[in-house]
């Protein structure tokens, strides 16, 4: 799914005839899930710098996908500064 979009999934015959469906949103940089990337992604991508990304959900904060939190990934964070999920 490209950065930036919203998919929705649609399920028929839910529980034997109902439908169901769900939207989900991708935006790189949002690492607080709250639609936009802003200041406060930044310093939260800034402050796991070099953290083993094997603990905890640390791997959301490696947005470049290398293997590693670094300046990239807060550069790449601060790019995407302002961005909105539509």
């Amino acid at each position: 799914v490209d950065d930036n979009r919203r998919v929705t999934v649609q399920l028929t015959g839910v529980n034997g005839s109902a439908t169901a469906a769900a939207s989900i949103g991708f935006l790189v940089g949002d690492i607080n899930g709250s639609g936009r990337v802003t200041g406060a992604d930044i310093s939260a991508v800034k402050a796991r710098s070099g953290a083993d990304l094997s603990v905890g959900n640390n791997f959301l904060f490696d947005l470049n996908l290398n293997g590693t939190i670094s300046i990239t990934d807060v550069s790449a964070a601060k790019a995407r500064a302002g961005r909105v999920l539509p």
